[in-house]
């Protein structure tokens, strides 16, 4: 399978504009919707969330609050983002 590092390069090249500083605009997908996206479409989703939080503190945090919301009876991030 495709290292997580350059699947996250890949991504976060998509639809970037070649903007800096502090107001420039984020690609359509950075982390969250990059992990959201490509793992809900792998074979085994929980395997490869796993796998994403295992390589990059970005994605590790990311799962944390994905997992933690999934739990709870309201409306969840997860939802919201996916």
């Amino acid at each position: 399978s495709t290292p997580v590092d350059e699947i996250k390069a890949f991504l976060g090249k998509l639809g970037n504009t070649g903007e800096t500083g502090p107001f420039a605009s984020k690609p359509p997908l950075w982390e969250r919707p990059a992990f959201v996206l490509w793992t809900a479409a792998a074979k085994d989703p929980e395997a490869e969330e796993a796998r994403f939080a295992e390589a990059d503190k970005d994605f590790a945090g990311i799962k944390l609050d994905y997992d933690r919301s999934r739990k709870t009876v309201t409306r969840t991030n997860y939802e919201m983002d996916f």
